[in-house]
């Protein structure tokens, strides 16, 4: 059973969605074909079973694909924990969202010295 849900060398995501995508259209189409085969005109129970097995099973199948996407989600739990994905250490500006522009600042800037005035004085 371990080797079931944690696989050595798992399907790639793509697989996984692409494969999921195409099995659940195909139990749209079946199923959109099978009540149409037996008319428009038939009672809502046939319709109402009909509907509800055809997205009972399109839950199933999501279900079955999360848990084949199981791997990859505990392999980014992994890398995350382990110390080798990025850290952030800035704080994200509250304002826009992004981390502060700190680009060409350094710890030694501060305000300047005031610099002279080039404007002619006025004669009183």
């Amino acid at each position: 059973m371990r080797h079931f849900l944690f696989p050595d060398r798992p399907l790639s995501r793509r697989v996984i969605t692409t494969l999921h995508g195409l099995l659940q259209l195909a139990i749209l189409g079946y199923g959109g074909y099978w009540l149409w085969l037996g008319g428009l005109h038939q009672e809502l129970l046939r319709w109402g079973t009909g509907v509800g097995a055809m997205l009972c099973a399109m839950i199933v199948l999501r279900l079955m694909a999360e848990l084949w996407l199981l791997p990859h989600y505990l392999k980014a739990q992994v890398i995350a924990m382990s110390g080798r994905a990025p850290m952030i250490t800035r704080p994200n500006d509250p304002r826009t969202g992004r981390p502060p522009n700190t680009h060409g600042t350094h710890e030694d800037d501060g305000v300047g010295e005031a610099r002279p005035s080039k404007r002619k004085k006025s004669a009183p």
